[in-house]
């Protein structure tokens, strides 16, 4: 029983530990896309910053209410979109079926959806 329980609760810990990692890696990659999108986009006020916070801000803005997501729902839809462009060592299925369980909360819009046999 004590095994069972201590079993469990690595269990959870590798879980927890493997969606962190994920939310932190496409966010990033979210972020690293919507800066390249500013700069190349001519957002950045200042092309000093090397940041371009406020490009990144904008493109976010801008996003959100094209597609209406959150800024943050934009960065992750956007870090998805460039984890699928990736190659991986895990194969096309596997990054396949990875990456679509990572576009569910992306595609929350009804026009968005895939088209069912009833249309």
């Amino acid at each position: 029983m004590r095994k069972a329980v201590i079993a469990l609760i690595g269990i959870g810990g590798v879980v927890a530990a493997s969606c962190a990692g994920t939310y932190f890696y496409t966010m990033s990659a979210g972020q690293q896309s919507l800066k390249q999108l500013a700069q190349e986009g001519g957002f950045c006020k200042d092309t000093r910053q090397t940041d371009c916070a406020d490009g990144v801000e904008y493109a976010k803005s801008y996003l959100s209410t094209e597609f209406g997501l959150s800024p943050r729902g934009v960065q992750w839809c956007i870090g998805v979109d460039e984890i699928a462009g990736r190659d991986f060592l895990l194969g096309e299925t596997v990054k396949t079926l990875f990456t679509e369980m990572l576009y569910l909360p992306c595609n929350e819009d009804e026009t968005q959806q895939l088209p069912t046999d009833e249309e």
